[in-house]
């Protein structure tokens, strides 16, 4: 028979080994539940941002760098999720955010941001656009657009300064059982990457940048907003 010893032993083994089952399901089950959900601002949230705007001169955004790397330390999670995400750990105003790099976001501005980072950035607000209907299934509501002025960006090395941003007065986070997991502050658009030669490594979820010409052996296509 086994001894007072190897009984404790086992009792303990099974406790552990039915906590390390019992996380491992709840890790399984937020994340085979996760989705993205859309939450608007809520009306004293959005007159606040409206308090906030000042009109100003938009002044010219100016370059410091000509090569860099974007990645993000959760860019292997997200690719796992959503298959071709590819996000970049930025500092906008020295404050660490995270975006992802989406050639699909065609603003004018560089940067799409969403309002709960403004505060966040310390971002300047320059103006309020009127609001613009935004369809979801089985309903419809308007997404208000902000215009604001980032003093800075660093970004994988580059460094960039009077940077035009376009905010939503909304936010995509992504949600399991109704609790948050991950909150995104917003997007580089193809008004960024346009104005570099990129390269992405799939493998490594990374995006090289250089400000030149193509050089590479492979073929290449510009990018344009369409």
């Amino acid at each position: 028979m086994p001894s007072g010893r190897t009984k404790r032993r086992i009792v303990v083994g099974l406790i552990v080994g039915g906590l390390l089952i019992s996380v491992v399901g709840v890790f399984v089950l937020f994340f085979t539940q996760a989705r993205l959900v859309w939450e608007p601002l809520s009306p004293q949230e959005l007159e606040a941002l409206r308090r906030a705007v000042r009109p100003e001169p938009q002044q010219e955004m100016a370059f410091h760098g000509s090569e860099g790397v974007l990645s993000s330390r959760w860019s292997w999670i997200a690719s796992k999720l959503f298959p071709g995400v590819l996000l970049a750990d930025v500092k906008i105003n020295e404050r660490d955010v995270t975006l992802a790099i989406d050639s699909g976001v065609t603003t004018e501005e560089p940067i799409l941001l969403y309002a709960s980072t403004v505060r966040a950035v310390d971002l300047r607000l320059t103006s309020m656009s009127d609001p613009i209907p935004f369809p979801r299934p089985g309903f419809e509501f308007n997404t208000y657009i902000f215009q604001g002025v980032a003093e800075s960006l660093e970004v994988g090395g580059l460094v960039l300064s009077h940077v035009p941003v376009r905010v939503v007065a909304a936010h995509h986070r992504l949600k399991a059982l109704g609790l948050p997991l991950f909150s995104l502050d917003g997007f580089l658009g193809i008004s960024f990457l346009e104005r570099f030669v990129a390269t992405w490594d799939l493998e490594a979820h990374r995006l090289y940048l250089r400000r030149g010409p193509w050089e590479g052996p492979a073929p290449a296509l510009p990018l344009h907003k369409a």
